[in-house]
């Protein structure tokens, strides 16, 4: 398994265990965000925007333009700091 890849599958990790804390957050979704996002990195070899999975599957957003913003840096900031040796 090359770099991208693990990074990716990283990112799906980070990525539904960040959707499966908030509060009131349909499970089912973030189980569905997961599936999405392993069959994108096995039949396109990448990920689509985190941005967009958030939008289809977070279920508690007041603010979808904002709150969307705000968890992909979350997301993406923990990926960074995952990284560091």
């Amino acid at each position: 398994m090359d770099m991208r890849t693990r990074r990716e599958i990283r990112l799906v990790n980070l990525t539904m265990g960040y959707l499966a804390e908030l509060s009131g957050q349909d499970l089912m979704l973030v189980v569905e965000c997961g599936q999405h996002m392993l069959t994108d990195i096995e039949s396109n070899d990448m990920l689509d925007p985190i941005a967009s999975y958030l939008r289809r599957y977070c279920d508690v957003m007041d603010n979808p333009d904002a709150d969307t913003h705000r968890m992909t840096g979350e997301i993406l900031m923990q990926l960074a700091r995952d990284a560091r040796p």
